[in-house]
């Protein structure tokens, strides 16, 4: 992945700026930018002719959560 850069894409999570700002990704060498796609608190960007769609609206219509995790212990 040399000489790719990363997109972060924040989402109005603080973890990312809180990265950015101690120096985190520059430490590891790492070339990113940050790139915005929620403009806007409203989430207009997930509002699809008046459609909501995310994660909330996937469980509704039957989307599962599952997860693996490795096994523990002997």
């Amino acid at each position: 992945m040399k000489n790719q850069k990363f997109i972060i894409q924040p989402h109005f999570r603080l973890q990312e700026w809180v990265a950015d700002e101690k120096g985190y990704f520059a430490d590891e060498g790492l070339e990113y930018v940050f790139e915005e796609t929620v403009r806007s608190t409203d989430g207009k960007s997930h509002d699809k002719d008046g459609q909501k769609s995310g994660a909330y609206q996937t469980f509704e219509k039957g989307r599962t959560s599952e997860s693996t995790a490795p096994a523990i212990g002997p």
